[in-house]
């Protein structure tokens, strides 16, 4: 994947933005087949290396699960739900930790931010693990929640840092 990155960088983003679309839309219930279509540029450096695009899902772990068809993925909603479950049991796991520690023990509203949180199954899975023991709160858009408190931050940052110089000028007149 990282050859594919350096060498094909828009295919590469290309391929990203799917998946992060396909990951965002899948839900618990799902059954549908997810279906990703892949950069001619990609099959083209599996080929170098497999001769045949095929070669290569049947060395994978999905060999059973995923097909390949006419430059087209098409992986059963379960495998593809999967993929998250580790990250998803880490995230909960984090959790448990943070609940561990004297100061935040007694927090019971949890406010759910970054591009992962947009996902479903993460929602389903949190909401699913606290019940009723815990608000869960996930604003729209919460990817961007931490890209707007990073640029406030920033901010925030520079406002001391020019407070501070202007003090600074203030004590040298």
């Amino acid at each position: 994947m990282e050859n594919f990155r350096l060498k094909e960088h828009e295919d590469y983003i290309d391929l990203f933005q799917e998946y992060q679309t396909k990951k965002h839309s899948i839900r618990s219930d799902q059954n549908n087949t997810v279906i990703i279509t892949l950069p001619v540029s990609l099959i083209y450096l599996v080929e170098q290396k497999h001769r045949v695009f095929q070669t290569a899902i049947e060395q994978s772990p999905y060999k059973e699960t995923v097909r390949y068809n006419k430059q087209k993925l098409y992986i059963p909603s379960d495998t593809f739900r999967g993929i998250f479950v580790p990250s998803i049991r880490a995230m909960i796991k984090h959790i448990e930790e943070m609940q561990k520690i004297p100061q935040v023990e007694d927090i019971d509203i949890l406010m759910m931010v970054g591009g992962f949180v947009e996902c479903k199954l993460v929602q389903d899975a949190v909401r699913s693990y606290f019940g009723n023991s815990k608000s869960i709160i996930i604003p729209e858009e919460a990817g961007m929640a931490v890209m707007k408190g990073a640029v406030l931050l920033a901010l925030s940052r520079k406002m001391k840092k020019d407070v501070r110089q202007d003090l600074v000028m203030v004590f040298h007149i």
